[in-house]
């Protein structure tokens, strides 16, 4: 499905693969599929609720072409929800530092080549090896992913023009991070493996 303008999903529940695109923003307050979720914004924002993207173990990814995917009821529970992939890929950027996009899936892939990086895993993440993008997180400025709870798994590159900040309950590195300064805090245990580095310059 392709609208013309911008395009607002109230509720939607589908029995298969969702795939919606929109010319200007993306609205999403509620959709549940029980196949993958595609959603694009190829020229606005992608803006996205509590609870809105609800797929049981497919793969979802989001686009924002031309704009951000943003969190736009400012809550703090997962607005993306699947026991698959979640990509997200958005030029000026992914969240905001004061309200970062709640996630709760078992790998993670996310790239703004502009903008920002602020994302929220709500439990355990594994960041990378979907082969998506060449890392996976890229930031065209600063980046911050923080898992509450479980273990916050990096299997694939991390690279940010800005800060990154990594933090979660266990966080266990073996993968490069490279950014403008790099910051990793965990609650119970931190492990970077070697080869792994976190270059910071």
């Amino acid at each position: 499905m392709r609208n013309a303008g911008d395009l607002t999903l109230q509720t939607v529940n589908a029995s298969g693969a969702v795939e919606i695109r929109a010319t200007t923003d993306l609205n999403v307050n509620d959709l549940d599929a029980a196949g993958a979720i595609t959603l694009t914004s190829e020229g606005g924002n992608l803006n996205v609720s509590d609870g809105s993207i609800v797929s049981p173990t497919a793969d979802i990814a989001l686009t924002a072409t031309a704009g951000s995917i943003l969190d736009f009821d400012g809550g703090t529970t997962s607005s993306i929800l699947t026991g698959g992939v979640v990509t997200m890929d958005a030029r000026d950027g992914i969240g905001a530092s004061s309200d970062a996009i709640d996630t709760s899936g078992a790998t993670l892939e996310a790239r703004s080549t502009a903008g920002d990086i602020y994302t929220r895993e709500i439990d355990g993440v594994t960041l990378g090896a979907t082969g998506g993008f060449a890392q996976s997180l890229n930031a065209g400025g600063e980046l911050s992913i923080t898992s509450v709870a479980g273990t916050l798994d990096v299997i694939e590159a991390i690279q940010a023009a800005g800060s990154a900040s990594i933090a979660g309950d266990v966080v266990q590195i073996s993968a490069n991070v490279t950014a403008n300064g790099v910051g990793v805090a965990a609650a119970s245990s931190v492990t970077v493996t070697d080869p792994a580095q976190l270059v910071s310059g």
